[in-house]
């Protein structure tokens, strides 16, 4: 991502109904799967500017990796340096099995492996640990923002779940996120395209 949209995106991820809404679900099938003890570890792949896992620091073990330097320099502001580690989502710098809960929230966009991501986020988890990935949804609602983002794909449900579909994961819930607002999302993306 650009450095100019790493802080843009730090201002809207405060305070947006979207990813605050995203936030609160994430944490619902946390909790709904298998609740984290203070004991348990989360791991935040991808954690771009920290948000959700400052908001999980103190509940559990949070561990935020990322990628990309910007980033970094951000989690490392906002959570203690020994919870910030370097690594992408084709390599995980934590042991195998290891992970009691793994987050993924809007990473797989940005990796042009996804299968071998799902497979390294496999490698990481406890038996009986989970995963809670998020993606932007729907091709036909590819925008420069995606570009800007320097997105690889938008998912259809269908293609995540073949995508998901590998040795060591096992799918427990898939389902789009606002659905009642895509019919305007659409419409403005293209009318801003146009």
């Amino acid at each position: 991502m650009n450095p100019e949209e790493y802080r843009k995106l730090r201002e809207l991820e405060q305070e947006h109904w979207f990813y605050a809404g995203k936030r609160e679900i994430v944490r619902h099938w946390i909790n709904h799967f298998a609740p984290l003890t203070p004991e348990a570890t989360l791991v935040d792949c991808g954690a771009g500017t920290g948000s959700f896992a400052v908001e999980m620091h103190g509940r559990c073990r949070v561990l935020a990796v990322d990628d990309h330097q910007q980033s970094l320099e951000i989690l490392r502001r906002v959570l203690p340096p020994e919870h910030v580690r370097e690594g992408s989502a084709l390599a995980l710098p934590v042991p195998d099995a290891s992970v009691d809960c793994l987050t993924a929230l809007d990473v797989l966009e940005h990796v042009e492996q996804d299968e071998a991501a799902i497979r390294e986020f496999a490698r990481v988890q406890k038996p009986g640990g989970i995963g809670v990935i998020t993606v932007p949804a729907l091709p036909a609602l590819w925008s420069d923002w995606d570009v800007a983002l320097h997105h690889f794909r938008r998912y259809r449900k269908q293609h995540l779940i073949r995508v998901l579909a590998q040795p060591g994961f096992r799918l427990e819930h898939c389902h789009y996120l606002n659905v009642a607002a895509l019919p305007a999302i659409y419409l403005a993306r293209k009318i801003r395209a146009w």
